[in-house]
């Protein structure tokens, strides 16, 4: 039996500067759009069913200076550290949640242990959020 202590920690959130809304999305899709109207109807009630499921108003543009969106990952992983007064070699379980992907094998995860200095560690992704209605509905590509 391993009388280690368990840390269970809240997880903590770390996103882009810009917040832009849901409208912004659906605008900046139509600055970029190249067809006719009957095609962009279409284009604009697809992102706007995924919106309105997504349960948000606004979502978060861009990234600060040269960091990537696994950067952020970085960032919330030493704030949970600090926060439970515990260093990341100390971490034996890490469970990465997101959209973004930086590596489809090995995970996410094992690329944010690694630039935490982990050297054992049992990590896994849970990936999808709002793609998900993607793969729910099969919504038709245009």
């Amino acid at each position: 039996m391993n009388n280690q202590p368990v840390y269970i920690s809240a997880p903590s959130i770390k996103h882009a500067n810009i917040k832009i809304s849901n409208d912004d999305v659906i605008n900046k899709v139509y600055e970029n759009f190249r067809g006719d109207k009957s095609e962009w109807r279409k284009i604009k009630t697809g992102i706007s069913y995924v919106l309105k499921y997504c349960n948000s108003q606004s979502r978060f543009f861009g990234l600060e200076g040269n960091k990537s969106p696994i950067d952020y990952s970085i960032d919330v992983a030493n704030d949970v550290c600090n926060s439970n007064g515990i260093s990341p070699d100390k971490i034996d379980l890490l469970i990465y949640g997101g959209i973004y992907r930086e590596y489809f094998e090995p995970a996410t995860s094992m690329e944010i242990a690694s630039k935490l200095g982990i050297e054992k560690v049992t990590a896994f992704d849970v990936l999808d959020a709002c793609a998900g209605l993607m793969h729910l509905f099969r919504l038709p590509v245009l």
